[in-house]
């Protein structure tokens, strides 16, 4: 069980990262103890998945800090296995809804996988991908990384 995390969280990227390498996936409800395996027993011991817990709500109020969304943690530190694509979209849906929410969330995305690709190389891939989806918008992709987006790649994630 990763028990690198600070008191404060704010090396929240780090310990989710290393949730998800160790095999533990992030929950959707919040709790650690809704966790299931595919027989349906708890994955993970009661006392170890209370810990988790209090240490995952460190960790989103760290990120909360920090702009950043933990589902976009989330998604940074899995990146060996994301298809963009999705993401592409759901970020330029949201630019014509929220121009400013948009930018601010694509901003995040580069910034977590800055540092996620210490942990997890294809997290900088997944950044390039995203800034240079022709798909998205001009001012997305360079919120993500200016200097890929202007080299002008083009092309779907």
């Amino acid at each position: 069980m990763p028990d690198n995390l600070r008191r404060d969280g704010r090396n929240y990227i780090e310990w989710i990262w290393s949730l998800l390498d160790d095999g533990i996936p992030i929950p959707v409800s919040e709790s650690f103890t809704e966790l299931r395996t595919d027989a349906g027993e708890p994955l993970l011991d009661p006392e170890i998945a209370s810990h988790l817990d209090e240490g995952f709500r460190a960790a989103q109020g760290a990120a909360s800090a920090n702009g950043h969304r933990i589902d976009d943690v989330v998604t940074c530190c899995s990146a060996r296995e994301l298809d963009g694509g999705p993401l592409c979209n759901e970020l330029a849906r949201l630019f014509f809804v929220d121009a400013a929410a948009a930018l601010s969330r694509a901003q995040a995305i580069g910034e977590i996988c800055d540092v996620v690709e210490e942990f997890c190389a294809e997290a900088a891939h997944l950044k390039r991908r995203l800034a240079t989806d022709g798909a998205l918008p001009m001012p997305l992709r360079r919120a993500i990384d200016a200097a890929a987006a202007d080299q002008g790649e083009g092309g779907r994630v």
